[in-house]
Order: structure tokens, then sequence, then C-alpha cells
């Protein structure tokens, strides 16, 4: 309590100091810490409050509008209830939108192929709580997104420097939403309550944390990564919460890293029995209800989480399940091996079972590079046919087990090798055994015939008798494209 009422009271002193927007209720810096050269970083960022509109033409504007009426370059302030409907090929960029009036409110919806820029501020109020922002489609480029009530995102795509609800809630059901700064804001704050139930979020700090909600932040649903920041002077979380932070859903994926912790809840913390909480940097499986993990009243510290439905920790994937060298020839050159790689593609930390190469015909498989995975890392080995494999296919399947059950990967290796064809050929001019009388001298009466080994390797004979002949090959190797020669000789003792 005592925390809260400080936070309100900064936050009052904030309010009456236009120039740092800041809203006080998660930031525990004094006034007096912020240095003249931080005013004038803060305010070549965010702009001059009171000198900002004087560059382009101003206008002011209500009800529905198409984005091709707004005019390039312009300033619009806005006096009521206001639409702006983004079409397909909508490529507009004005330099301000504000506020002015007691209640307004803005909606960008659309073709999410649509784009509107806004050079410099976006709807600075943060007075009146009924000042609210709905981006339901389209793609809205800016540097900031302010609104004194509550910042409603559905669909679209927002890429901001921070997104701030100064007495509101700020809600993401879809869409996708980069808040990111250097030295300025959070990524994401509202003076009440976060909820985040789906879309994709990217939110991140280096002076402060990347998502921070005064009173609860609730996520049922989404991907969420949050960064706080690396100032040793402030408290800098990924998450950070003055009361409860709450996390279910079935889909929820949440990365937080902070200088001081990944996740700090002021009073409650609560997450399904459903999740896991990882720490990437080690694959260290965190205790869901330790105080080191996401409270503020220890000294321990846990500076990267991992928050994922336990059905999704682990995950593992090839870059190839398939090593297929196709059809060679008989007499082929072993073909180059290739590469096979394996990727924890989880959260988790995988073990993987190591290949025995001993254990694995027709094919020469290396070891794995790595046997053990941390979320992102690879391991390799490669696969490789054996030489003088026999005619046919030849096939493997390689599979790559790890300590989780289900969790594995197969790679199938295959070749098919030609049909065997001739090893040479003869010379079609050789010589005719001639006529012999009965009582003939077997050793004096031959014919010889060239041959040529036509092969791309050196082939090796032996002689044989066939028939009612000896066959006798005058070189017992012949290398690749070289020409030798086989004697035919009449066996002795043949009848007439």
């Amino acid at each position: 309590m005592k925390k809260r009422l400080v936070w309100l009271l900064i936050f009052a002193m904030i309010i009456s100091s236009v120039y740092v927007p800041v809203p006080a209720y998660a930031t525990e810096i004094s006034e007096s810490s912020v240095t003249e050269e931080e005013e004038e970083q803060i305010d070549s960022v965010i702009g001059d409050e009171e000198n900002n509109y004087d560059a382009a033409p101003s206008e002011t504007i209500a009800g529905t509008h198409y984005a091709q009426e707004l005019v390039d370059g312009a300033s619009y302030t806005l006096t009521g209830d206001t639409v702006i409907i983004l079409q397909e090929n909508d490529n507009k960029t004005i330099e301000n939108i504000k506020y002015n009036g007691t209640e307004c409110s803005l909606t960008i919806t659309g073709s999410n192929k649509g784009t509107l820029k806004v050079n410099t501020e976006f709807m600075p109020s943060f007075e009146n709580s009924s000042k609210t922002f709905t981006l339901a489609g389209g793609k809205l480029i800016c540097k900031r997104v302010y609104a004194g009530g509550d910042i409603t995102i559905s669909d679209g795509e927002l890429n901001t420097q921070f997104i701030n609800s100064c007495l509101g809630n700020v809600i993401i059901s879809g869409g996708t939403v980069v808040a990111t700064n250097d030295d300025i804001q959070y990524g994401i704050g509202a003076l009440k309550d976060v909820y985040i139930s789906g879309g994709k979020v990217t939110a991140s700090s280096t002076r402060l944390s990347g998502i921070s909600a005064g009173e609860n932040l609730k996520i049922s649903g989404g991907i969420i990564d949050a960064a706080g920041g690396t100032d040793k002077g402030n408290k800098n979380y990924g998450l950070q919460a003055g009361d409860n932070i709450i996390i279910s859903g079935d889909n929820t994926i949440i990365n937080a890293k902070g200088d001081n912790k990944a996740i700090c809840a002021y009073d409650e913390w609560s997450i399904s029995e459903s999740f896991k909480i990882i720490q990437p940097s080690t694959g260290k499986f965190l205790n869901t209800k330790s105080k080191e993990v996401v409270t503020s009243d220890t000294e321990e510290s846990v500076n990267d989480a991992i928050i994922v439905p336990a059905s999704q920790t682990f995950s593992i994937a090839a870059n190839t399940t398939s090593c297929d060298w196709g059809e060679v020839e008989y007499n082929y050159t072993v073909p180059a091996a290739k590469t096979v790689t394996i990727e924890n593609t989880g959260y988790g930390a995988l073990k993987l079972s190591d290949i025995n190469p001993d254990s694995i015909k027709d094919f020469t498989v290396s070891k794995l590079s790595s046997t053990y995975l941390l979320a992102g890392e690879k391991a390799t080995f490669t696969i490789q046919p054996k030489a003088t494999l026999s005619s046919g296919e030849h096939t493997i399947k390689i599979p790559v087990n790890t300590d989780q059950s289900g969790i594995s990967v197969e790679i199938t290796a295959k070749i098919k090798i030609g049909e065997f064809d001739y090893f040479f050929s003869m010379d079609e001019k050789c010589s005719i055994i001639p006529v012999v009388k009965e009582g003939y001298d077997a050793k004096t009466v031959s014919a010889t015939v060239q041959i040529a080994n036509t092969c791309k390797k050196t082939l090796h004979f032996e002689d044989f008798s066939a028939n009612e002949f000896v066959v006798e090959f005058l070189d017992e190797e012949v290398p690749a494209n070289t020409t030798s020669g086989v004697k035919f000789s009449p066996k002795p003792g043949l009848e007439v």
C-alpha cells in the first residue's frame, strides 16, 4: 500500500510536468534523478509539446473518414468520436494526431495491407479518462500511442516506441504489436490493468520494464516477448504488476527478460498448472510457485524465463528427413556426403541419443556433433553411401531419439545402384583357331582376342576353363580405359 501511494504521488507530479510524460505508477526513480541531458533526449524523441504542430496545416476532424481523405504532411485534431478506414493500397503519411475536448475516441480499421504513418506525436493526452484508442485493422506506424482511457487492439499491426494508457487499461486480443524504445518509457504500460488474450506482442525498454500494469496483468493467450531495461538505477522486469499477475490459456507463450527479474508481481502470482516455466539460458525448469521467479521480496534473481503450455514444451525438427542420391551407374564413384541438421525447436533442453555408425549397413554415418541442445540450438551429422554396393535400391532409416517420450525425428537415406552391364569389349578382328590334325599340341594352338576396359575402375581377371577350351588372360588387372588380351586354347585330346 505504501508503494502504491508513492506511485500516485509521483504520478501527480509528472502530470504537472508535461514535458516528461512518463507515468510513474511503476517507476521508482525520483524527479530529481532525471538529468537535463535525459530531458533533452526525451524531447528529441517524442517532440516538443508546444511547437510540434506548427510545421504543417492543421484540421479538426470527427466521424468516419477514409485514409485517402487525409492530406499528406497535415496535422489532425480530434473533436469527437473518429474512425479512420484504411483500404488495401493506402500508404498515407501525416504529421501528427492529437485530442481536443473532454470526450474523444479514435478507431483505426480496414485492410491490414493499408498503412498510416504518423511522423511526430500521436494522441498526446492523459488528462481525461474518456479519451480512447482502438486499432481494429490496418497498419499504424508512429512514435507513441497515448490515451487517457482504454487502448484496445484487436487486429492490424502497430509499430511504435511505447503504448501508455495513463488513466485506463491496455487490452490486446489480436494483431501484431511492437512497442520498443531506448531509455524513454515502458514498452507497454497502463495505470490500471493490462489484458492480453491473443496476437503477437513485442515490448521492450532499455530503461524500464517491458510490460507494466499499475494494478493487474492478465495474460490468457498470444505470443508475448517482453524485455526490461538494463538501467541499474531502476528495478526493471520483463513483466511487472503493482498487484497481481495471472497467466492462463492453452496457447499462451511468454518470453520474459529483465535486468532485475524476468517477472515481478508485487502482490499475488497465479499461473495455470498446465504451464511450465523454463530458464532458457540454462534449460532449468523453475518452480511456478517460487518467489525467486515472480516476486520482489527476495534477493535471488531469475533474469530470463519462458512460460509455455506443457504440451508445447518440447519439440525437435530436422532440416531434411530424406537424403536421396537417386540412381547411379553400377561402377559409380561414391557421391558426396549429405549433412543433416537437428534443431531443438521447443523451449526445454533435450538430450539426444547418439548414432551408432557400426550398426548401419550400406551407408557411412557420423556421430552427432552434440547430444545436448538448449532451445534453438542445433546438432549435425553426415550420411554417405558406401563404395561397391550391389545393384538395386539401398535404403536405411536413422532415428534420432531424445530423453522425452514421443519427441524424435527419423531420417531416411536412399540410393539406387544401376544394373550390371559389361566390363569390357572385344576386338572384332580376332584370330581364328586353325584346323589341326589329331594328336595336336595344345600349347602351340591358340587364338588371342584384344579386350578394352571401358569401366571407371580397374578390372580383375582369373583364368578359367569353358567347355573344351582354356581361357587365359594376359593381365590379371586391367586399369580403367586400357586394353589387354585374352587367349583361347583348345584342351588337349579333343576327339575328331
